[in-house]
């Protein structure tokens, strides 16, 4: 046996290094996910070589590689879909206190009203904590009948812009929303 060691030894034999699972992979392509909610066709393209698992309700499907996380969230809502600015912007008010609620030390950088084919929505950027660590959040927030949608990105401040213009960005411009026939 000692012999087998010295001859492998001997061949330029050099054991492979283990794998970073730390670092955020660069995508390697997307591939698509679809899922029905809400009267709604929802679909996303996510890194084709990022870890994909389903989740139990209210998470739908969560991808990540490293740290950098995407989350997609379907909760049942009770209250109307905003029609107005004014609702849409009551929604942000109370959308932002429920944030500071669970993470007190929350930095809000920006928080926008806008769409997503034809819904009501709300834009999120931010600095949060999750599991004692500082994550750079981006997230979309989207108003139906009956629920809300959400599409959480977030990984370490240090890789989140890379992270967004990789993965992040990508992801949330190939969701979309097509209601059932």
């Amino acid at each position: 046996m000692a012999a087998s060691a010295a001859l492998l030894g001997g061949c330029g034999y050099t054991p492979a290094a283990a794998p970073d699972f730390s670092q955020t992979a660069a995508p390697a392509g997307f591939r698509q996910l679809a899922y029905s909610f809400a009267g709604y066709q929802v679909k996303l393209k996510v890194p084709r070589n990022w870890y994909t698992t389903g989740a139990s309700s209210p998470v739908v499907v969560v991808t990540s590689s490293g740290h950098a996380v995407i989350a997609l969230w379907h909760y049942t809502s009770s209250t109307p879909v905003p029609s107005t600015q004014a609702e849409l912007s009551t929604k942000r008010t109370a959308l932002l206190a429920a944030i500071r609620r669970r993470d007190p030390g929350f930095k809000l950088l920006a928080a926008v009203p806008t769409t997503l084919d034809g819904n009501p929505a709300v834009a999120l950027a931010g600095i949060e904590t999750v599991n004692g660590a500082a994550r750079e959040v981006s997230s979309e927030h989207v108003y139906l009948g009956g629920s809300e949608l959400v599409l959480d990105e977030y990984a370490p401040p240090s890789t989140f812009t890379t992270t967004f213009q990789q993965a992040f960005d990508p992801v949330r411009a190939s969701l979309t929303l097509i209601p059932a026939s």
